[in-house]
């Protein structure tokens, strides 16, 4: 499991490692960029891979933060796409499964946290790196009556709104109680055992309906009445993501 990184507006979110079969080599840099940024405009439909506006590559070593995402400093409500070539290239080998379940993961934070499901402030963003942009933030949460993460606000509508109601309000309070230590996060998902498709998912709210989002795109429907069966359920009530993973699907 690996850890976030600090962005230019507090949203970088990585995903967890997931172990997989490798293909043939990749001899330089440029094939493995050109490679991941092909593969992921494969995935998804070009009305929202078009949100990513910028594409990096960047190593911590081998195991730790596999991707991220975070909204971009240059363009409101634009994203940026990060990839570890330590991790989804081990060895110059290309992971297929590990990069398409990161990649997924991360199209994740940006089909749930995009202009639209959440309110990001303009007058925050034109603020960004200068001392306003926390009182900006602080501003923008006062005045949010539903659930405010990661700098913005869940519109009333959206498919987090709508989650966090139907899965996280019983135990929201125990959560954010239990504090932020890796110690918390295990005793906390051990006091749900079944509530969570990864251990990854049990660190945060959003963490927790991308997870199980990516599982709702590459595992079968599941059949069984557990809390975690009930969450990838969860989002084969709305016709949009079920077209979506039928599209991401086609291309696994």
């Amino acid at each position: 499991m690996t850890g976030g990184q600090a962005g230019p507006t507090g949203l970088w979110l990585a995903s967890r490692g997931r172990g997989a079969s490798t293909t043939p080599a990749f001899t330089t840099d440029g094939q493995i960029h050109a490679y991941v940024w092909q593969r992921f405009n494969q995935l998804f439909p070009a009305s929202y891979s078009a949100l990513v506006t910028e594409f990096e590559v960047a190593s911590d070593g081998h195991g730790n933060i596999t991707a991220y995402s975070g909204l971009s400093d240059r363009q409101f409500g634009a994203w940026v796409l990060g990839i570890d070539p330590a991790d989804v290239f081990p060895g110059g080998r290309l992971d297929k499964a590990e990069l398409d379940a990161s990649l997924i993961h991360e199209f994740g934070h940006i089909l749930f946290q995009r202009v639209g499901q959440m309110q990001h402030s303009r007058r925050a963003f034109a603020a960004l790196k200068t001392p306003g942009y926390q009182r900006e933030v602080q501003t923008a949460r006062a005045h949010c009556q539903t659930f405010f993460t990661f700098d913005a606000c869940a519109e009333p509508t959206s498919y987090l709104y709508h989650y966090m109601y139907a899965f996280w309000q019983p135990m929201l309070t125990a959560w954010v109680q239990s504090g932020q230590t890796q110690m918390a996060r295990r005793s906390f998902m051990e006091t749900h055992p079944q509530g969570f498709v990864s251990g990854y998912a049990s660190t945060h709210p959003v963490e927790d309906m991308v997870e199980t989002f990516t599982a709702f795109i590459l595992r079968p429907t599941p059949q069984d009445n557990s809390l975690s069966a009930q969450k990838i359920q969860f989002f084969y009530q709305y016709p949009e993501m079920v077209q979506l993973r039928a599209h991401i699907r086609a291309s696994l």
